[in-house]
This record gives C-alpha cells, structure tokens and sequence, in this order.
C-alpha cells in the first residue's frame, strides 16, 4: 500500500486542510493485526504531521510495517504507485486530491 500525500490530519477536523490520515492510519493499523500482519505501508515524510504520524505508528503497533521515503519527483512517484497495490488518498473532505488521478492512470486501486 502508497500513501504518498502530505500528513495533515488532527482528531480535531480542520476543515481547510485537514485530510484524516490517521483514520486511515488508524485501519491500516487494525488491518495490519485482524488480516494481513505482512502488509507494508509505504508514506512519504512529508506534512505538519510527521512526527505525530510516526507516533500513532507506535501506538497502533505497525510502526515496524511503515517505509518511509523522503519526497520524490512526479516520474518517481509513479514508479512508487505503479509498484503498489493500492494507493491511499484523503478520508476527510468529501473530494478526492491529486493522487487519485495518478493512481488511476497507472491501473491501481485508490482508497
């Protein structure tokens, strides 16, 4: 699994830029431990959130199942997407970001 998107997200929703990231980490995490304990998760380190993202990691137990990669150009993401599973996007606002589209040009389911 690709969650290359910025780490914005706070149990408090922000409505402008808040992305819900730890929903999802949240259920990665529960995934993780109810289905598939060999699921990695690969996230870029990159957002207001790192550290408090690397914190949930720890808390949810999983924080051994997450690579991390610093920022990468466009061609490199799409490597990263097209190497994927599946790619995770926001679960906050009630709209898709700019990974979906690319996710989808390269053939990979997108949550």
């Amino acid at each position: 699994m690709f969650h290359p998107s910025r780490l914005h997200w706070e149990s408090a929703r922000h409505p402008s830029w808040e992305k819900g990231y730890d929903l999802f980490l949240r259920g990665f995490g529960r995934f993780v431990r109810e289905v598939a304990p060999r699921a990695l998760l690969v996230l870029v380190r990159w957002g207001k959130k790192v550290a408090e993202t690397e914190r949930l990691l720890r808390d949810e137990g999983i924080a051994s199942r997450v690579h991390w990669i610093e920022p990468v150009p466009n061609r490199t993401l799409l490597r990263w997407i097209r190497a994927s599973d599946a790619v995770a996007d926001q679960f906050w606002l009630g709209t898709f970001g700019g990974i979906t589209p690319k996710a989808l040009g390269c053939a990979r389911p997108v949550l």
